[in-house]
């Protein structure tokens, strides 16, 4: 069967200006992994919306499931104001031939090292 992965949602707080933020994407997938439709075509909204928060949230999840070390300057994307941020992600994929519903929790935090 061919690999099949449809991001479901993202859920975002303390990532750049997005205190609390959620996207649920429609889902055009059956059991048999067949794709209907595409869910998104582009993003787009306000200056200041969390279209770019959306984007390095998803570069995140990228770089974390291909077993990469994330940058050391992914520390500045979580807000000024916050000293922790938190990602979530829901996606279906087929695992042994049978449809799955993956969540992907992950937590960013700032630290202090004394020298």
């Amino acid at each position: 069967m061919k690999s099949v992965t449809r991001l479901k949602s993202i859920s975002i707080k303390n990532i750049k200006n997005v205190k609390n933020g959620s996207i649920e994407l429609p889902q055009s997938i059956d059991e048999s992994g067949y794709v209907k439709q595409s869910d998104i075509i582009g993003i787009y909204g306000q200056n200041g919306s969390g279209k770019t928060a959306v984007i390095e949230s998803l570069n995140i999840l990228k770089i974390l499931i291909s077993g990469e070390k994330l940058p050391k300057d992914t520390i500045n994307l979580i807000s000024a104001d916050a000293v922790s941020a938190d990602l979530e992600y829901e996606f279906y994929a087929f695992i042994k031939d049978k449809l799955s519903l993956i969540k992907y929790k992950v937590t960013l935090e700032k630290s202090t090292v004394k020298r």
